[in-house]
């Protein structure tokens, strides 16, 4: 199931929900989008929420443009500053078993993990 939303913080809001309704939710977003999440976060911690965030542009290889940086230092920050687990997803052929161990994971702990893609995973190009 796929909700459209206006706002990344809106976005996590109806996972939360969508977890309550018996799903093991995921929200796909731009890492700057994390810069308005922190507050919703929070609560889905607080809460036990399980949910992977799945968000672009890491500070790792592969970041090509300059005017990202703002948008690669805030995704890691939210993650380390709330005290979300994460990694940066380094090689599409392993992204499978990354993402159902990921799964494993936020069901099991109850918990938040970040996913973030460089621009080429998410292009899906080769290495």
């Amino acid at each position: 199931m796929m909700v459209p939303c206006a706002r990344e913080d809106e976005g996590i809001a109806i996972a939360m929900g969508l977890y309550l309704g018996g799903r093991t939710p995921a929200c796909l977003m731009e890492a700057s989008g994390l810069g308005y999440s922190g507050l919703i976060l929070a609560r889905a911690l607080a809460q036990r929420t399980p949910l992977l965030v799945i968000a672009s542009h890491t500070r790792g290889p592969g970041e090509p443009f300059d005017y990202h940086g703002a948008t690669c230092l805030v995704g890691e920050g939210i993650f380390k500053g709330i005290g979300i687990s994460y990694s940066i997803a380094h090689d599409i052929g392993t992204l499978p078993d990354l993402l159902y161990r990921i799964g494993q994971t936020i069901r099991g702990q109850l918990s938040i993990f970040g996913l973030l893609l460089p621009p080429h995973l998410a292009r899906g190009d080769k290495q």
